[in-house]
């Protein structure tokens, strides 16, 4: 029975004489598409993602689910919240967060990628694209599987690290400082990848071991698990934040314990909320995504409001602050009003000083929340300040139980 790797290799292989016509050079595989046909969006190969990526000359959307994505993508890849209504096996991203993404300029050149050869994401998410008048839409149909086997880096998030360490109990963590300062992880230095291989900080004996690189910085952990990756070890990816911040979140992997601080705490009415939600349509990352249109979010909520539902969105301009009202069904924004003054404005300042350190927006961070913790909603976002680092706190609803999840965001 082939392989699956056998199959892309025929495939490819199957474009060769074709393609050899319109050049006089050999191809490399990194030139390579599958050069399928009857499909509306083209594809790009390997090497012209990677120009992409370097050029900044285009967006590239990770069609997959915010998990898979937080769990590893490709580092300048982005991601949006999947279409509402649609089961899991016909998923597809909300092109209107797309849309968002590139504020309505949908000239803007995109490139779609997932799950591979066999993935129908990026296909039903081009096709709705194109539908919708997004005239540059190309795919890269190889996906992450090609990507990594071609030695391409995954970025992994935080909330994806926290899952993995929690689920995955023969992955790797690498700590680039060298240091076995993790509770859980191996220290290697870049000068020391090679010398692992017989020391047995490596999984000789399991090239397609799961390896996680975390070091000082970005810059650090990237380039040991580019080293890495250049052994021959196919499934790497790299943490772009600063390891200390992960002390607690290794410590908890000896426990069993990933997950990040987490609060039960209702909000006010609570069993009214409950109730009222079953009639939005609407997520509150989708709001955050919408209300960007006026400013930067600050935080977020649905609330109940003269006994009906309301999702409220603060924003920052300058220093001056508005509340978005968006409406909970369509995802439009219903109005704007400027927050004056009293306790309302009070709060908006705090806010709007937390978010000035942030380096993750509210949206993602409760994407990534709402990623990790399966079957919860989020229903409210707040950012503020805690001993000197901007934080993001997330209330989160599954039926009748809330729980309250603290991120960093700087």
């Amino acid at each position: 029975m082939p392989t699956p790797f056998s199959l892309i290799a025929a495939l490819l292989f199957s474009q060769l004489p074709t393609i050899a016509i319109a050049t006089a050079e050999p191809l490399s595989i990194f030139q390579a598409t599958l050069a399928e046909t009857g499909e509306k969006a083209p594809e790009i190969s390997t090497v012209e993602l990677k120009a992409v990526l370097a050029s900044k000359s285009g967006m590239v959307f990770d069609a997959r689910p915010p998990r898979e994505f937080a769990i590893g993508h490709i580092p300048g890849a982005v991601n949006v919240a999947g279409k509402s209504g649609v089961p899991m096996s016909q998923y597809v991203s909300d092109i209107r967060d797309i849309d968002r993404a590139v504020h309505g300029d949908k000239s803007t050149p995109i490139v779609l990628h997932c799950n591979g050869p066999f993935c129908g994401r990026s296909k039903r998410t081009s096709e709705e694209l194109l539908a919708a008048g997004f005239t540059h839409v190309r795919r890269y149909q190889l996906g992450m599987p090609v990507w990594r086997a071609l030695g391409g880096l995954q970025e992994i998030e935080l909330e994806g690290l926290r899952y993995v360490l929690e689920g995955d109990k023969t992955a790797l963590l690498l700590d680039a400082r060298g240091t076995a300062e993790l509770r859980g992880a191996r220290g290697l230095t870049l000068s020391e990848v090679k010398k692992a291989k017989d020391d047995g900080r490596l999984p000789m004996e399991d090239h397609h071991t799961r390896i996680i690189v975390v070091g000082a910085d970005a810059a650090q952990a990237q380039a040991v698990a580019a080293a890495v990756a250049h052994e021959a070890f196919d499934n790497v990816a790299f943490f772009a934040g600063d390891a200390t911040s992960l002390r607690d979140i290794a410590g908890r992997q000896a426990s069993g314990d990933a997950g990040a601080e987490v609060r039960s705490e209702e909000p006010p009415d609570s069993a009214v909320l409950t109730e009222r939600l079953k009639g939005a349509e609407i997520s509150l990352q989708q709001a955050l995504a919408a209300s960007t249109a006026e400013g930067k979010p600050i935080s977020a909520k649905f609330e109940v409001e003269k006994g009906k539902l309301q999702l409220s969105v603060y924003i920052a301009n300058g220093t001056s602050f508005s509340e978005v009202i968006v409406d909970h069904k369509t995802g439009r924004i219903a109005r704007v009003e400027p927050i004056a003054g009293g306790d309302d404005l009070a709060a908006a300042m705090a806010q709007g000083e937390a978010m000035n350190t942030a380096r993750t927006s509210l949206q993602r961070a409760v994407a990534k929340a709402a990623a990790v913790n399966h079957a919860y909603r989020a229903v409210s976002v707040t950012s503020s300040l805690k001993d000197g680092r901007s934080m993001a706190n997330i209330t989160l609803m599954k039926g009748q139980h809330f729980k309250t999840i603290t991120e960093r965001l700087d």
